[in-house]
């Protein structure tokens, strides 16, 4: 796949391909309102832009998955505690063991609610107090 077209789209996949958060990429490459950074980054042309300069970048410096799966591997045999399970940790994730958490983007703006709080009395802020001390060792609120 070539450059992309628009010069700003190709500096926005690169800072992508760099490791730079969609925010930042978008920012770098020289629009202003980051609200539709996340729309970008998920058009397919730009996704297929960004995996190729990552396979570029791999391929200079002769890194291959196998490579790094054998690095870690060997890690998991570490006599340092910290390092084996971070070791574990890594490869688990690779292999999608973990695949049940779920990352969540936001490209709107974020609804704030102001609730009213000057009526309440006394024991209502109590009973909130016991509700989220309750909540916190786990019980249920009666």
């Amino acid at each position: 796949m070539a450059k992309l077209a628009n010069s700003r789209h190709e500096a926005f996949a690169r800072h992508l391909a760099k490791g730079r958060s969609q925010v930042e990429a978008y920012r770098l490459a020289g629009f202003d309102d980051p609200s539709n950074a996340s729309r970008l980054a998920t058009q397919k042309d730009l996704v297929d832009r960004v995996e190729q300069l990552k396979s570029a970048a791999a391929r200079r410096a002769e890194v291959s998955t196998e490579f790094v799966l054998s690095g870690i591997k060997r890690l998991t045999k570490s006599a340092d505690l910290k390092v084996s399970a971070k070791a574990y940790e890594m490869l688990a994730k690779h292999l999608g063991l973990f695949e049940h958490t779920k990352r969540v983007e936001h490209s709107g703006s974020v609804l704030q609610e102001h609730v009213d709080l000057t009526g309440l009395e006394q024991s209502d802020f109590q009973r909130m107090r016991e509700i989220v001390e309750k909540a916190r060792h786990g019980r249920r609120a009666d």
